[in-house]
């Protein structure tokens, strides 16, 4: 009986010996796992001081026979500093976090910005009166060295021959379309001419505020002219009651039909449309031709400040010089580039080289330039009080 007390004595010892060394076992382990994961982190912190971009991954790793689980930090090599996403087609910065797009969509977009030029004033010289009648010039074009101007209260064709020094500027008649045979607007106070051209042959164009009427064609014929008229270049809508307004008739008091006029070769030309709609279109006087009529929309305005109604282009005044078309917008007082699909390529303001009336009532109608100078003109709208301007600027042509 005592040997097998004994004999069970000596088992359970045994077996708590075992456990107790078995328990002692499995702590070292669980130790030596935290050691050797600490240790392995903190190499990898100091790996990764250096890296401003990271990733953290849980990964196993064996040590020592030991399998643990560590965060390791994944590092981005920033000298690549791009990869690219074929779902979006953009390429993305890492190290910024922003996406910007593909090469050729830059390179498109930036064709697409409109850019900011500047004007550097030469001389504004005033217009004198005209048979005691103050002029209202409202459209230019210039010829050699002459500048032609139409004024919306005369029947008159004036000339100018371009002379800087002068402190005033007395136009000359140049042609009086009063006495041409069928000519449809004599005896009228008021005619309303807004834009002039003239092309190769010294065959002029006059685009009126009609809507009967809205392009004059005098074609020279040694030396006179004869007269051509054309009802065709305005919109067919704009031929009938605009906006149930019925009382538009051969002159429109609401001024919203032709502006602006500019040839370009043989018998095409631009036409500038005012507010119904704002645009441009290409037209032949010859095969009645005429492309789609294309509205002027323009997001972008170089800092000029412009009410919310006007931020559609008001072109009132157009001229084509070297295969390029300018025109006047003028409710910002601007000058700009038109591109091939008469998107606003470029902006040149003028407003801060403006008299203060001038400037205030956006009064600039009329635009012409060659390779020296820009030349703009005023219209004071019927008040006698302020004199019509001509405003000289170095030329933009290469600007």
């Amino acid at each position: 009986m005592k040997i097998s007390v004994r004999l069970l004595v000596v088992v359970l010892l045994s077996t708590n010996l075992l456990l107790l060394s078995y328990s002692c076992c499995i702590k070292s382990k669980e130790e030596k796992e935290k050691e050797y994961k600490a240790k392995y982190e903190k190499q990898q912190s100091q790996k990764n001081a250096k890296k401003k971009i990271t990733k953290v991954k849980k990964v196993k790793k064996e040590v020592d026979d030991v399998n643990i689980e560590v965060e390791v930090k994944i590092e981005v090599e920033i000298k690549k500093p791009t990869k690219t996403d074929n779902k979006n087609e953009v390429e993305i910065d890492i190290k910024n976090k922003v996406k910007t797009e593909p090469k050729s969509k830059k390179e498109e977009k930036n064709k697409n910005k409109v850019q900011c030029g500047t004007l550097t004033l030469k001389k504004r010289i005033p217009i004198e009166k005209h048979n005691s009648k103050t002029l209202q010039p409202s459209g230019l074009t210039i010829q050699n060295d002459s500048l032609f101007m139409v004024s919306d209260n005369t029947h008159n064709i004036f000339s100018w021959k371009i002379d800087a020094t002068k402190a005033k500027i007395k136009w000359d008649s140049h042609l009086d379309l009063d006495p041409i045979p069928n000519y449809p607007f004599r005896g009228s106070n008021k005619t309303q001419f807004e834009g002039i051209t003239i092309d190769n042959n010294r065959n002029f164009y006059i685009c009126i505020e009609s809507k009967t009427i809205p392009l004059l064609e005098l074609q020279r014929v040694g030396k006179n002219y004869s007269l051509v008229k054309h009802d065709d270049p305005l919109p067919n809508y704009l031929k009938k009651d605009v906006l149930g307004e019925p009382h538009i008739s051969s002159t429109d008091p609401s001024n919203r039909l032709l502006e602006g006029v500019a040839w370009t070769s043989g018998k095409d030309l631009y036409l500038a449309y005012e507010r119904l709609p704002r645009g441009v279109k290409k037209y032949n006087t010859s095969t009645k031709n005429e492309e789609i009529f294309h509205e002027i929309i323009q997001d972008t305005t170089c800092g000029v400040d412009f009410q919310k109604k006007d931020s559609q282009p008001d072109i009132s005044g157009l001229y084509y010089y070297q295969q390029r078309l300018y025109g006047i917008w003028r409710q910002v007082n601007a000058v700009v580039l038109l591109d091939d699909q008469y998107n606003i390529e470029k902006i040149w303001k003028f407003g801060e080289h403006l008299t203060q009336f001038d400037r205030e009532e956006r009064i600039i109608e009329g635009i012409a330039m060659d390779e020296n100078f820009l030349y703009l003109v005023t219209d004071p709208n019927g008040n006698d009080s302020i004199k019509p301007m001509v405003y000289i600027f170095d030329s933009i042509i290469y600007k």
